[in-house]
């Protein structure tokens, strides 16, 4: 600053100093509130005419505009049910206006960053609705324009800026009509010849937020998806609808994931230990959310942990806005996300070749499927992995089903649990694109010829020979745990099945398509069962084979007809599972898992397919099983002994086993454990879903 300007400063201090000791010592709220107004207009008119160039730091701007916000406050404490003078003033004047004139200025230099705050404090201190005033949301509407053009020339006016658009979705959380204000409703021409268009900005909050989202600063990009995400969820069809016409928002978002999944490694070997586990943890519905994710969090990663966070926080802010946000934004974002995002980007990778690549890819969408909410999302997912009935093209759908039974036990497992996340879900499109659907009607068609239906004793009566049966594939010699204990542990899977089931019946009864048509006719399947009915359940795990005696009295059920038994997934599963005394403990975890939750939904015709006696049901694979298993564990010495050891090392990993078992051994024994787990399971999903279906007629 030059000599004169110095001259200036110290001269015009003075003058200010003595104008304050001439003026009175109190002065009216009103009378003050234009005094701070005049000081700050004057202070920029002197130094404009002056040229002198300073920082707003250096000068009372600041403390001005503190003032008058602050006598706003005290005015609306004394006077709340109307509109005080200092308002009155503020708007008749229109001060606001001047204002962002002023900060469009930028001078003195910073002047914009005290324009922002100044309107973030009046909207966040100031109760009243004052958006709906022409003189403030004309206003303000003015300076978002002025600051989206300027984002990312200066950090901290970016921060205020943000600030002030996340005061001003505060305001429309309260009152979801005040984004009407914010919208355009004039259409402009872009030329003679072309037809009317919307304006790029026709909302211009939105157009402001998004590329704050996308902020270097994480600070400042987190705080402007949370605003963004109060404009998508909010309760106006007029907002969604301009939002996906005129806005780039769903491409936006969409094309995000395809960044940060470009990003990622492409194969499994590139992965170090910690991302690994951080998928794995994903994929097993972690509790972290888009909004947990933060900078701190992050910064606490590697650099290919910190890409995948951020992939997942993605990918859950779309399924959130999906899940709140009106229907015609819920299409547009998942069709977006299935044409620029799994089609074009993660169809290639999971095609690929490669095991390394496909099994990277892989596992990351099990992680995906599990943090999805909404139901559009998943379908948008379900779509991309099995096809759709509107289309002939199921190319990937059969690779993923071929790739279960693959000769790479980590290609199968990876491709198992993706299938378990799927089935899990609840889907309504992957119940019937796993022809799910179309065995029950098969079926059903079969049994409405069948003569006059069992009362309801026969068929409770008919579930408990069927859980005597379950329980009795694997015989006492190879039992791992005693009589105590395996009705205890019958028991905890009667309490897992009882929430499990119940939790599928409620999914299913949202369904509304193909796979409704499909359910029982009466859909309330909302009881439990009685405790009498468990107490049953338990008894028939007592005693040395106890299904034994019952085996040949139990009706089988009608067989299905012959185009009902070519379903090549379940098919599949089977001859996965078929090799369960040779493949390894967490293959048959991931494939009888699987099994568990395709049983648990309520369609008695898939039961009878997979647990009726018909040759290559699942319930003849088990004695099969069974059969196998016993006469190769016959071969090991001291087998109930090795039995008990190898439970208690799977429970305890301090335990330890005999050194003369060989891996081969070994791997035996757990698929006896994992087969007599398995039927404790599946007797208790059966119990609980008969009585449920029983109850509930």
């Amino acid at each position: 600053m030059s000599l004169f300007g110095k001259l200036t400063n110290v001269l015009r201090s003075a003058a200010e100093e003595f104008s304050e000791v001439l003026a009175p010592t109190h002065r009216a709220p009103i009378e003050d509130f234009k005094y701070n107004w005049k000081r700050i207009t004057d202070y920029v008119f002197f130094m404009d005419q002056s040229g002198e160039a300073a920082s707003v730091e250096d000068t009372d701007i600041p403390s001005h505009l503190e003032a008058m916000v602050r006598r706003l406050e005290e005015e609306e404490v004394t006077t709340p049910a109307e509109m005080g003078p200092c308002m009155e003033h503020m708007l008749r004047f229109h001060i606001l206006k001047t204002a962002v004139v002023l900060g469009q200025g930028n001078f003195p230099t910073g002047m914009m960053r005290e324009i922002l705050r100044f309107h973030t404090k009046l909207l966040a201190s100031i109760s009243q609705p004052l958006i709906p005033h022409v003189d403030v949301y004309g206003p303000l509407k003015s300076l978002m324009s002025t600051c989206k053009q300027r984002v990312g020339k200066q950090l901290l006016d970016d921060m205020e800026f943000v600030n002030l658009l996340c005061a001003v979705c505060g305001k429309i959380v309260d009152d979801n009509s005040l984004v009407e204000f914010f919208i355009d409703r004039t259409p402009v021409k872009a030329s003679a010849s072309t037809p009317v268009q919307p304006s790029p900005d026709s909302f211009i909050l939105v157009s402001a937020l998004l590329p704050l989202m996308f902020y270097s600063d994480e600070t400042i990009a987190q705080r402007a998806r949370e605003a963004l995400m109060v404009c998508l969820i909010v309760k106006s069809r007029h907002a969604a609808n301009v939002i996906v016409e005129t806005t780039p928002t769903c491409k936006s978002l969409a094309d995000q994931l395809v960044q940060l999944f470009a990003a990622l490694p492409l194969q499994t070997e590139d992965y170090d230990q910690e991302t690994r586990s951080k998928i794995a943890k994903w994929g097993d519905l972690t509790m972290d959310t888009w909004r947990s994710i933060t900078i701190q969090s992050l910064a606490a990663h590697k650099e290919t942990t910190q890409i995948f966070l951020q992939f997942m926080r993605m990918l859950q802010y779309c399924d959130e806005a999906i899940r709140l946000s009106e229907p015609v934004i819920s299409q547009a974002l998942s069709e977006a996300v299935l044409q620029q995002f799994l089609t074009p980007v993660v169809g290639p990778r999971i095609s690929q070749r490669s095991e390394q690549v496909n099994v990277a890819a892989t596992n990351i969408l099990t992680a995906c499927v599990t943090q999805l909410w909404s139901t559009q999302l998943q379908n948008a997912f379900v779509e991309f992995l099995l096809g759709s009935n509107d289309s002939a093209d199921f190319q990937l759908r059969n690779l993923l089903i071929d790739r279960c039974n693959d000769m790479s036990n980590e290609v199968s497992l990876s491709t198992l649990l993706l299938f378990q996340k799927l089935v899990d879900s609840r889907n309504e499109e992957c119940f019937v694109l796993l022809g799910f659907s179309r065995l029950a009607s098969a079926s059903s068609s079969t049994e409405a010829d069948a003569s006059e239906p069992a009362d309801e004793g026969d068929h409770l009566s008919e579930t408990r020979r069927l859980v005597s049966r379950l329980l009795a594939v694997v015989p006492t010699e190879l039992k791992s745990c005693s009589s105590a204990d395996e009705q205890f542990t019958y028991r905890e899977y009667l309490q897992d099945a009882q929430h499990q089931v119940l939790a599928c019946f409620e999914a299913c009864r949202s369904w509304t398509g193909e796979g409704a048509r499909a359910l029982p006719a009466d859909q309330s399947f909302v009881h439990s069962g009685d405790d009498d009915d468990h107490d049953a359940g338990v008894t028939a795990a007592s005693g040395d084979n106890a299904g034994a005696a019952v085996e040949n009295s139990v009706d089988p059920p009608t067989p299905l007809q012959a185009d009902a038994a070519g379903n090549k997934f379940l098919e599949t599963l089977l001859l996965r599972l078929r090799d369960l005394a040779n493949q390894p403990y967490a293959m048959n975890l991931a494939v009888t898992a699987l099994l568990s939750n395709i049983i648990q939904f309520p369609h008695e015709s898939l039961q009878h397919f997979l647990l009726g006696p018909q040759p290559g049901s699942l319930l003849s694979m088990l004695n099969k099983i069974s059969s196998d298993v016993q006469t190769r564990a016959g071969r090991i010495p001291n087998v109930e002994q090795r039995l008990a050891e190898a439970r208690q090392a799977l429970v305890d990993p301090t335990a330890s086993l005999a050194p003369s078992l060989s891996p081969e051994q070994v791997n035996l024994l757990h698929a006896v454990i994992v087969l007599e787990e398995f039927c404790k399971e599946l007797a208790a999903i059966v119990l609980v879903k008969a009585n449920a279906l029983l109850l509930e007629g």
